[in-house]
């Protein structure tokens, strides 16, 4: 019982501190602060990477289904499930998304505001 008390007051003091907030300029590696031309590539190669795990969700696919499906190599799926973005280019990601029946179509739109330079 006491440790409840003691999470309690914990709880009742922290949300008590003001939190700044601060509106995304729509990329959120640009909020972090990336330079702009990494900020852009890393959005599309987690925008591309994100979709290919949809794909896998939606068409039920095993890690050895998918390798063949989009020709890569199990450890590459599972490289791909875990996040690595590091370890994909734009055009690995593309061509996974060819073989898996996509066509990509490119969205060019200018940020809701500019980075911090």
């Amino acid at each position: 019982m006491n440790a409840t008390k003691t999470t309690s007051a914990m709880h009742a003091k922290t949300t008590k501190e003001k939190i700044e907030i601060t509106e995304s300029c729509g990329n959120v590696f640009a909020d972090l602060e990336f330079p702009p031309d990494d900020a852009a590539n890393l959005l599309l190669r987690s925008n591309l990477m994100i979709r290919l795990k949809k794909v896998m969700q939606d068409s039920a696919l095993t890690k050895a289904q998918a390798a063949k499906r989009f020709s890569v190599t199990q450890p590459q799926i599972t490289l791909l499930l875990k996040g690595k973005i590091q370890e994909f280019t734009i055009d690995e990601l593309v061509n996974m998304l060819a073989r898996a029946g996509y066509e990509i179509e490119p969205n060019f739109v200018p940020l809701r505001r500019l980075p911090l330079q």
